[in-house]
């Protein structure tokens, strides 16, 4: 089977994981170096997603149509629930889309093959170095990359205001605030009314 071009998987991303799957035989131009070229060849580019406006691909979708204008976009849509049963569905009949959007199972379908690796290519970008150890940790398999850890995000921020005021802190605005309150909190090695410390 022909894998998805890396290039594809860039221009796409801009919530979850983003994944290149093995495609199987289709008319998308690939130039043998993991790039699509600027060609008039039409060709269909098929995205397993629970919407064509989640994460903003809509966005990224206007920015590749830009640069690959004989593009068609076509959304293998499913409810966030049921994307991997979804996704194994289709792999099972062969009919797998270029791009997935995944959560944890993005591991378990690169194990199987059904999932590009993205190592060689991702480690080229600027990001990858500015990456936290743990959305690099969301992106492999063993050593290699296997999908795009592209939103990390905190849905829910609770805080104790006792606490904070114990330490001198306001509640966190900003990443770097959040840092400072860490290290605020482990210099005074403050614990629960169990015993346990508090992070």
């Amino acid at each position: 089977m022909k894998k998805v071009s890396i290039i594809l998987i860039v221009c796409i991303v801009i919530g979850g994981l983003l994944a290149g799957c093995a495609a199987k035989e289709s008319n998308t131009p690939t130039s043998g170096q993991g790039q699509v070229e600027s060609n008039q060849q039409a060709f269909t580019l098929r995205i397993s997603t629970t919407g064509p406006t989640d994460d903003n691909i809509d966005i990224a979708e206007r920015i590749f149509k830009e640069k690959y204008p004989n593009a068609t976009i076509e959304y293998v849509v499913s409810p966030w629930d049921e994307t991997r049963e979804k996704q194994l569905i289709l792999t099972s009949m062969g009919d797998i889309p270029d791009i997935a959007k995944t959560g944890g199972w993005a591991q378990e379908f690169y194990k199987d093959s059904v999932f590009e690796n993205l190592t060689s290519e991702v480690k080229t970008w600027d990001i990858y170095n500015k990456l936290a150890p743990g959305q690099n940790e969301r992106m492999l398999y063993g050593d290699e990359i296997c999908a795009l850890n592209f939103n990390t995000n905190t849905i829910l921020m609770l805080y104790n205001k006792e606490i904070l005021s114990a330490i001198g802190v306001e509640a966190p605005k900003t990443f770097e605030d959040l840092e400072k309150l860490g290290k605020a909190l482990n210099e005074k090695g403050m614990t629960n009314s169990s015993g346990k410390k508090i992070f």
